[in-house]
């Protein structure tokens, strides 16, 4: 799994396959507001603590 697709896979919601009945969609829960956000969130404090630690190897380096 590349790392697009894993990024994909968090922020967009998932599409039926083909070979699904339609009425099969319905029976999966769907994502709600909050789970997107906190996948927002978890993501934006890996990319602040990236950019923190570089800061950091700069200032010290």
């Amino acid at each position: 799994m590349s790392f697009l697709s894993w990024l994909e896979r968090l922020f967009v919601p998932s599409r039926p396959s083909e070979n699904e009945p339609e009425g099969a969609m319905e029976m999966e829960p769907q994502h709600s507001p909050f789970e997107w956000n906190q996948h927002m969130r978890i993501v934006t404090a890996i990319v602040v603590t990236f950019i923190s630690a570089c800061v950091m190897w700069w200032i010290v380096g």
